[in-house]
């Protein structure tokens, strides 16, 4: 067997293993299944102006560690659990260009509530 051969059957175990991990993690996770399912194009153009707009404020204001917002678009709309609505977003910055999204999540107010 050739090197090319055994690379290459390692390769495809390895994007296998990769692929099981994945559905385990999926399988294990019911909020992760749920944004599996909920997820549109819409969703990620919302995330990503999010995540452009932090990193514009963050530029702006280099010395502040994290900023609290509310959410833009539809930006955590399928990970909104049953009953909730996304209040506010709260971004940290790690370092330049490392950031992470805190949501919060709040009951529906009784006039919205899904029946």
């Amino acid at each position: 067997m050739s090197h090319k051969h055994k690379k290459r059957q390692r390769q495809r175990a390895r994007a296998q293993d990769t692929t099981q991990t994945a559905r385990a993690t999926l399988a294990a996770s019911p909020l992760l299944q749920q944004i599996a399912e909920h997820f549109t194009p819409e969703d990620g153009a919302a995330e990503d102006a999010a995540s452009e707009s932090d990193a514009r404020f963050f530029e702006h204001y280099p010395a502040i560690r994290f900023r609290r917002r509310p959410p833009l678009g539809s930006e955590g709309r399928a990970a909104t659990p049953p009953g909730q609505h996304l209040a506010a977003v709260i971004v940290y910055q790690i370092a330049p260009g490392l950031r992470v999204r805190q949501l919060i999540f709040a009951p529906l107010p009784p006039d919205r509530a899904r029946h």
